[in-house]
């Protein structure tokens, strides 16, 4: 089965997402996505080995796992399409990196309306906690009425120095942390099943708030940048190298000169 699409333009693929901080991907998966939604359904029932893992709240309920840990419970299908290789040589070229990053770390959603969309969740707008790439698979077609994650493009390098002063401060990261573009519109990224998104964690982004009634099927393949390895080590911030601190640097830069 060929899921890597050879004729994915990476370089393409980079400018937007240095650029916007999110790059989509409309139907990559829709030929196979009748075998997706099969393994996705089987995860999420209450005996699945991998289903005992999930973990729920409000509304939102989550399993993690990996590439291998899927594949070890007959869902090779899912490992390849949350783990492809372009998405390996897109962290590469975004992180500045020396070689491929692979995924070791994935997740599949199964997520319904929330009881009370004040409370504790995703839905708030946020950034995450370390400098990550996500590829965020639509298993089920995804609309405003579904909970379609919804973003602001371009604020991914403020967020970053948001990030990059918090740890500088030995500040906690808060589920609803300080967010650059809150004063602007919201934009949400609609798709059909099968559909592909990879964005910067750094973007300000929120999950939709699903109408009563819907649900939301969805994978995850997450990539870390060094940077978020060592931070999420423990490392202090002023043992990294200044130009540590942005390896999507080059594209940080221009657009800082740019603004100068």
């Amino acid at each position: 089965m060929q899921l890597d699409h050879p004729e994915i333009d990476v370089d393409a693929m980079l400018s937007l997402l240095q650029r916007d901080g999110v790059v989509t991907l409309p139907g990559l998966y829709t030929s196979i996505i009748d075998t997706l939604a099969e393994q996705h359904v089987q995860i999420f029932k209450p005996l699945h080995p991998l289903g005992a893992t999930a973990v729920s709240h409000d509304g939102e309920c989550i399993v993690p796992t990996s590439p291998v840990g899927l594949r070890a419970h007959g869902c090779d299908t899912l490992a390849m399409a949350l783990s492809p290789r372009w998405f390996s040589a897109l962290a590469q070229r975004y992180f500045n990196a020396s070689a491929p990053i692979p995924v070791s770390f994935v997740s599949l959603a199964l997520d319904h309306e929330k009881q009370d969309p004040t409370g504790p969740g995703n839905h708030h707008p946020h950034w995450d906690p370390s400098l990550s790439l996500r590829l965020m698979l639509y298993i089920s077609d995804v609309s405003k009425e579904t909970g379609a994650i919804e973003i602001v493009r371009g604020t991914h390098y403020a967020n970053h120095l948001q990030r990059l002063k918090e740890w500088k401060d030995n500040r906690p990261y808060v589920e609803r942390p300080e967010c650059a573009g809150l004063g602007q519109e919201f934009e949400t990224l609609e798709a059909s099943a099968g559909s592909v998104l990879v964005f910067d964690t750094s973007l300000t982004h929120r999950r939709g708030l699903l109408q009563p009634g819907t649900q939301r099927r969805v994978g995850f393949g997450h990539i870390q940048s060094d940077l978020a390895q060592r931070q999420l080590a423990g490392v202090p911030y002023q043992d990294i190298l200044a130009a540590d601190l942005h390896p999507h640097g080059n594209a940080y830069r221009q657009k800082k000169a740019n603004h100068e």
